[in-house]
């Protein structure tokens, strides 16, 4: 089946792999089993690197991109260059790169849309910028409420 929209392919750089090493390394190193399964490393335009790994309990989770996200938040770095997101793929340690989930990808878009995602495409990694995730990113899902709260 083809793509609707053609992914624009930019073939990964050291960078990328950088990032996805540092995920790993996170991931593999500090996971709980049962509590963790993907770690995520945001690249701030300051040059600054945010982790972070997701977080479960029973009736809840939070990825580990809005926390690598929110961590640089924290300190005021609000521009986010690229983000790697890797998940734990076997019993034995191996990782992969993980797409992040459609509420990341418009939290992504909505607080950086211009950034670049890195991606498995086709067994190989590739950056897609945020924006040409939502070619209609910027139509409003429902009109703005404004007033007082209905009765």
């Amino acid at each position: 089946m083809a793509n609707a929209w053609p992914l624009p392919n930019v073939p990964a750089d050291e960078l990328d792999r950088e990032l996805m090493e540092e995920a790993t390394t996170l991931l593999l190193s500090r996971r709980r089993a049962g509590f963790h399964s993907v770690a995520a490393v945001a690249l701030a335009s300051s040059g600054r690197r945010y982790a972070s790994l997701d977080v479960r309990s029973r009736k809840n989770s939070v990825c580990a991109e809005p926390g690598a996200i929110a961590a640089a938040h924290s300190v005021g770095d609000y521009d986010i260059r690229r983000i790697a997101a890797v998940v734990l793929v076997g019993p034995d340690g191996r990782t992969g790169l993980i797409s992040p989930c459609g509420s990341c990808r418009e939290l992504i878009n909505y607080q950086s849309p211009d950034c670049e995602i890195l991606f498995d495409v086709g067994g190989r990694m590739a950056r897609i910028k945020s924006r040409d995730l939502f070619p209609f990113g910027d139509i409003a899902g429902q009109p703005e409420i404004s007033g007082p709260p209905r009765a």
